[in-house]
């Protein structure tokens, strides 16, 4: 496979990447990930060979202890069942019991487990772990809650059913397993560099990202484009995907809980603790080539790499250190359409010079750890942190041979791309108050740092003017930083009259933000500055910060033994957006061990982010520029535009959750999600007071026209939904077992009221037709997940069918980039996925598989919304990748 980032094309075009790695990063990563890796190994090997002189038993010594093991958790499960007849309790109860009757070092979890399945869950392969039985973090603060038991909804995914989808890193893996998890094919720009999720069409930053349950920190690159733009959400695809033991959805408003971002929900990312075994693995894929051109050698040749192992520190059982790694190469795709213009030029044809419409190729080094240490019964020390590194590059749209030709005689293509560095490390200490009180202190650190670079490009007005241009510039870059202080109390209170004892949970937080626009180099900001993305100027350049200080109450216990009810309350203070007090509600009942309702009610606040309320920036294309400027700039006050205020949402939902038969797990929610005042892009605006604001601001464009947009409080939305899931397993005895899934998701948003535009704008509707659109129809309005997986002796084969509904969305006119408006539809569209896996050995696992095996495309665009270029001549808002069939092979070394 050819250096995704180091790219030369034979077809008549120079078009070397102008984005080398950079050479300290690459070698100081390969370092590290060298040095865990002969690390693991040696530590391995070592503990192996401690491990074989300590354990020189009989074979029937041997199965004594595992006789006795499986013995013991027979006891624990009998005083269990005996429990719950004696309390006569509902299953959400029995969880308190299990945590209460268990030995200190046993958790209820392994209480309901099999002794395959505790011997499981330390080893990487827990394909048969029952990911609904999971005690859960997110939800309640009530230790020892299981997701299936849980007042409102929680999915659990498990780290091989991540695996399972064949993707390399989470974000798809995710799209590819809950429903209502959406992420684009594609944006523009810079945001196509870095993806994004949304979780029940809100947008990504109306998402809470925790790992461990501690607050995770977002991106620094600010996605310019499409629908949601603005969003800075977290990047998930900078947590190695090896680290990962499980996720953890909470699909419900959360804010009163867990901070007042989590509109949408929560995604808890639970990183490994094993200290001991560990994995090796890699795979290759590759798409089909492409169908709409005849390029064979842009197929998003994809090489993951990744290492994980756990170790011991101290005593036994005293502590713990897991480390992750991994290295993940990737190609870019092309299925852009021909090129038109190219027949008119009086030269030799360059070939097929069309590149933008792909997916952008990248190298990506990701590291992590997760480390417990017990310095008494009582007092625990942890911490973890994840770091990565990305060089990313996207093609753009090419530039005739008349564009320069002193520099590019036949035209050429230029690229944008990131150098861009991510970190997070979280330390703290937990432990007991009162018997059975708990307490949590931590604090936690990241940054994620991006350079923007624009290679093999010119600046055309610098040429003329002084007869000399760079072909690559430094465009400029982002640094945003948080930095998270937390204490979380918990404590069981027997108030004597209830049935179960109150729960209190309380803390307190204490949040700075930081938000960097750096300026670019004086090349790429000369007059219209460089081809293809013009650097920021300094009037783009912002440096900002923010104080965040907030705390909670939470209240939870049961009325009767068969009704569990919760309270959360929660104030906080931004320094920037004043203050908030929200709150939630949710109860539980259930009528016996096989059927329960449930359902909930809260308030939510978004405070804009730091990149909605400064970023401002310049796209273009051959024939237009859209320029996004800053709603608090000189030049957006000009056009009337109002600062932001903060987001505020209700949130309602109930369910019902039920075991049809024995083993069958089923639940179905429903719910409403009102929000007001949600931050949104205007969309392309022209006019007098447009030309006004360009002149004012010294705003040089490309193209023959340009349009402006600020982000505004620009409408209120509401969604409405269901969620349904079932999961239940077939034991063929000798012929093996079958593992069944099914989840489906229906949302339906309305934009319920526009915001008017000010006088200088003409006072009408502020939101284009474009936006609403986006907002209202370009996610499918369902989508459907059967999944399937068979296991017998040394096989397993995984089936997965996707169903999405039709999606569709407004296209402006790709000349002036407004009216008229034109409709592109993708019909409702089923995917395949298939893998086969087979155990060599018992430590070595090999699996064949492709994703959309079928090789189905989305539908096409209609023509006249491709511009002069007919690039995308795929939706740009498909739901799923528009490149088709992808074949993958993934080796795995379990010790």
């Amino acid at each position: 496979m050819k250096n995704s980032l180091d790219v030369s094309y034979s077809i008549g075009l120079n078009l070397q990447s102008d984005i080398p790695l950079a050479v300290s990063h690459r070698k100081y990563l390969s370092g590290c990930i060298a040095v865990l890796v002969a690390g693991v190994s040696l530590v391995s090997i070592q503990t192996a060979e401690a491990a074989s002189k300590k354990t020189l038993k009989t074979k029937a010594q041997t199965d004594s202890l595992l006789i006795a093991q499986a013995s013991e958790i027979e006891r624990l499960r009998q005083e269990n069942a005996a429990l719950k007849q004696l309390q006569t309790q509902s299953p959400t109860e029995s969880v308190a019991a299990n945590s209460q009757t268990a030995p200190p070092e046993t958790t209820a979890a392994e209480i309901d487990a099999s002794p395959a399945e505790v011997v499981t869950a330390s080893n990487d392969n827990d394909a048969n772990t029952d990911a609904l039985g999971e005690v859960v973090v997110v939800g309640s603060r009530q230790a020892g809650t299981k997701a299936r038991d849980s007042a409102t909804q929680v999915s659990v995914i498990s780290s091989s059913t991540l695996k399972s989808t064949g993707q390399v890193n989470l974000i798809d893996a995710l799209n590819k397993l809950e429903p209502s998890f959406y992420a684009p094919a594609r944006s523009g720009d810079v945001g196509n560099l870095t993806r994004q999720i949304q979780l029940r069409q809100l947008g990504p930053n109306q998402t809470l990202v925790l790992i461990n349950g501690k607050r995770r920190h977002s991106t620094a690159i600010v996605n310019a484009s499409g629908t949601f733009a603005g969003a800075t959400a977290v990047d998930l695809a900078q947590i190695p995907v090896t680290s990962i033991e499980r996720v953890e959805i909470l699909k419900d408003g959360a804010a009163a809980q867990y901070g007042t971002d989590a509109i949408a929900g929560v995604v808890n990312i639970i990183l490994k603790a094993a200290d001991n075994g560990g994995s090796v693995s890699a795979g290759f894929g590759r798409y089909d080539p492409s169908d709409v051109n005849p390029q064979k050698n842009e197929n998003g040749e994809t090489i993951n790499v990744g290492v994980n192992g756990g170790f011991k520190l101290g005593k036994a059982d005293q502590g713990f250190l897991n480390l992750s790694a991994e290295w993940t190469d990737k190609d870019h795709t092309n299925n852009s359409g021909l090129n038109p213009s190219i027949q008119a030029a009086n030269i030799a044809s360059p070939g097929w010079v069309n590149r933008i419409a792909g997916e952008p190729a990248y190298e990506l080094y990701t590291l992590g750890y997760n480390a417990g240490f017990k310095l008494a019964d009582n007092i625990e020390l942890y911490s973890f942190a994840t770091a990565g590194h990305r060089t990313a590059v996207a093609q753009q749209n090419f530039r005739r041979y008349n564009s320069l030709p002193a520099l590019y005689p036949t035209g050429y293509v230029p690229t944008i791309g990131i150098e861009e560095t991510d970190f997070a490390v979280t330390g703290g200490a937990k432990g007991a108050f009162w018997n059975d009180g708990r307490w949590d202190l931590s604090t936690t650190y990241g940054q994620d740092d991006a350079d923007i670079i624009v290679g093999h490009s010119a600046n055309r007005a610098l040429f003329t003017d002084k007869g000399f241009s760079p072909t690559k510039f430094d465009n400029g870059g982002f640094i945003n930083s948080q930095s998270t202080t937390n204490l979380d109390l918990t404590k069981p209170v027997d108030v004597g009259f209830l049935p179960a004892p109150l729960n209190v949970a309380s803390g307190v937080e204490y949040r700075r933000e930081s938000y960097q626009l750096r300026a670019g180099d004086a090349a790429s900001r000369y007059k219209e500055g460089s081809q293809a993305f013009p650097g920021y100027q300094f009037t783009d350049a912002r440096s900002k910060f923010r104080d965040v200080e907030g705390g909670y109450v939470e209240l939870g216990t049961k009325l009767t033994p068969e009704w569990l009810v919760s309270l959360a309350g929660r104030f906080e203070h931004y320094s920037d957006a004043g203050n908030t007090a929200i709150g939630k509600g949710s109860t539980r009942y259930d009528f016996n061990q096989r059927v329960a309702v449930r359902g909930s009610a809260s308030s939510g606040f978004r405070a804009p982010t730091l990149a909605e309320q400064n970023f401002s920036a310049t796209n273009v294309s051959p024939t237009v520029s859209n320029i996004q400027l800053a709603v608090n700039s000189p030049a957006a006050k000009l056009l009337g535009a109002p600062s932001l205020t903060p987001e505020e949402s209700t949130n309602y939902s109930v369910g019902l959750v039920f075991e049809p038969f024995e083993k069958v797990f089923a639940s179905v929610d429903i719910y409403q999600i009102d929000v007001t005042d949600r931050i949104v892009n205007t969309g392309n605006l022209s006019g007098p007071a447009v030309n006004n604001a360009i002149a004012s601001n010294g705003i040089f464009f490309q193209g023959s026209s340009a349009n402006l947009a600020f982000f505004t409080n620009g409408v209120d939305t509401r969604s409405r939904g269901v969620d349904a899931a079932v999961d239940l397993s077939t034991d063929l005895q000798a012929y093996g077992d079958i593992k069944w899934n099914f989840a489906a998701s229906y949302i339906d948003t309305q934009v319920t009221d526009i915001k008017k535009a000010s006088a200088q704008l003409g006072g009408g509707p502020l939101i284009t037709p474009v936006i609403v659109s986006g907002l209202e129809d370009s996610n499918p309005k369902y989508k459907l997940s059967f999944a399937a997986n068979y296991l017998i002796s040394d096989w397993s084969i995984n089936a997965r069918v996707t169903h999405y509904g039709e999606s569709s969305q407004l296209s402006s006119d790709a000349g002036t980039g407004l009216a008229p408006f034109t409709r592109n539809t993708i019909k409702d569209t089923a995917l395949t996925d298939l893998s086969v896996g087979y155990d060599i050995t018992k430590n070595i696992n090999l699996v064949l598989g492709s994703n959309n095996v079928f090789d189905i495309h989305p539908d096409k665009t209609i023509p006249k919304t491709r511009g002069s270029t007919n690039a995308s001549v795929y939706p740009t808002f498909s739901p799923f990748p528009v490149d088709g069939a992808f074949y993958y092979v993934r080796g795995t070394l379990r010790y």
